[in-house]
């Protein structure tokens, strides 16, 4: 019997591998389609920042102030649980764990890995396991 490939079963390989590429890419952060040369402004973290909470039901976006110059100051919940609640976050059972970042200009290295780990956590589900016991406050 003479073999014959199965072209909707190619297609489908190929058409999903193709957008796993392209989703990726479009996951990638500022700082990384940059070659790790250039940081994200404020509107583009904000962006990012909430778009990885429109994602993702692990993560919440808030915000928790004002800045000197009258912006918000956000802030990323991220919990395997789904609770955002403060009351309920300090009550619960999970170590909760604070990265500032991007206090002061010069130190934005912080911002684009908090972002990027942010990423390959809810995203891309990579070590997932750190979240079955922490809270991150991003």
């Amino acid at each position: 019997m003479k073999y014959k490939p199965r072209r909707p079963v190619i297609f489908l390989f190929c058409f999903f591998s193709l957008f796993t590429i392209l989703f990726a890419d479009d996951w990638k952060t500022f700082y990384e389609r940059s070659d790790f040369k250039a940081t994200p402004n404020y509107e583009q973290t904000i962006d990012f920042c909430k778009r990885l909470a429109d994602y993702s039901p692990w993560v919440s976006y808030a915000v928790f102030g004002k800045s000197a110059q009258g912006r918000d100051l956000p802030l990323l919940i991220v919990n395997k649980n789904s609770v955002f609640d403060p009351q309920e976050l300090k009550n619960g059972d999970k170590l909760i764990l604070l990265i500032q970042a991007g206090i002061h200009s010069g130190e934005i290295d912080g911002k684009d890995a908090g972002l990027a780990l942010i990423r390959d956590l809810v995203v891309k589900k990579q070590n997932t396991q750190l979240l079955d016991n922490l809270v991150i406050l991003f």
